[in-house]
């Protein structure tokens, strides 16, 4: 009866010492998934975020870099028309094609400010590089390509003396170091996900 009672008492003293270990093991488990996909979800709106301001910065560059010029043109051309109208607009008649022609400019330009009111505004350009957005969200190691080009859109756009149309940096090389940047973050992902 004794090796009975000895039996048993083993049994029961393994079979509570494997289920505290298992669930030793579980709990452990569970923190680790909690914590990668708490990493994860969090790398993934990351990854949104900065292709997202990215894209406002980018877009909002070649707004203003392929259409300042443009519209300074149009404007001296409107002013031009306006003067000549003013000073000769006494001895002649406007044709059906001065007034026409007068319409196309007038819309051209509405259509340049609306685009330009649309996008980021020079300061708001420099905040979006600087602090607010983007470059507190580099890692100045990894991604010191990235902040250097950032540098040079703050130095260069909170400088209202510059011309926009000057501005000298290849936005296709910040394109490229930011689909990098994108492309390995997401690496991570995939490798967290896998870890589970």
């Amino acid at each position: 009866m004794d090796t009975i009672v000895t039996i048993l008492s083993t049994s029961f003293l393994t079979g509570l010492l494997a289920s505290f270990v298992t669930v030793w093991f579980t709990r452990k488990n569970l923190k680790t998934t909690k914590y990668i996909d708490t990493i994860t979800v969090e790398r993934i709106k990351w990854i949104q975020i900065v292709r997202n301001d990215f894209n406002i910065l980018i877009s909002s560059l070649l707004i203003h870099i392929n259409n300042t010029d443009y519209l300074k043109e149009l404007i001296n051309e409107m002013i031009r028309k306006d003067h000549t109208e003013q000073l000769v607009g006494v001895y002649r008649d406007r044709t059906d094609e001065d007034i026409q022609e007068y319409s196309e400019l007038k819309s051209d330009i509405e259509d340049v400010e609306s685009a330009f009111n649309k996008v980021m505004t020079r300061s708001e350009i420099v905040n979006k590089a600087l602090l607010m957005k983007l470059k507190m969200k580099m890692n100045p190691k990894d991604d010191i390509e990235i902040i250097d080009y950032l540098d040079k859109i703050v130095n260069y756009f909170s400088d209202y003396s510059k011309e926009i149309n000057k501005f000298d940096i290849d936005l296709k090389s910040i394109i490229d170091k930011v689909q990098e940047l994108l492309k390995r973050e997401w690496d991570k992902v995939k490798t967290e996900v896998r870890k589970k």
